[in-house]
């Protein structure tokens, strides 16, 4: 079992702030007004590949996890920090 901390973005959006989330299938993200933050499921491709299919800000969609993000096909990392430890 993992620690809530170790998928923040997860943990918060589909437990306390769900209702300023935006969810398709396996992805859920900050709604656009709130900010840029995402997460899917889990590593699978189909929770990948469901976070194509939100609503993507100009800026793109932030993933903040404690191992590294593979990202879904069709979409590319244009920027990444370090672990978060």
């Amino acid at each position: 079992m993992t620690h809530p901390l170790d998928r923040p973005i997860w943990s918060a959006l589909t437990s306390r702030q769900a209702d300023i989330a935006e969810r398709v299938g396996d992805a859920v993200r900050l709604k656009p007004e709130y900010g840029v933050f995402a997460a899917a499921a889990d590593a699978s491709d189909r929770s990948r590949i469901a976070l194509n299919y939100l609503d993507i800000a100009p800026e793109g969609l932030w993933c903040l996890e404690r191992d590294p993000v593979e990202p879904p096909p069709g979409m590319l990392i244009v920027h990444h920090r370090g672990p978060c430890v």
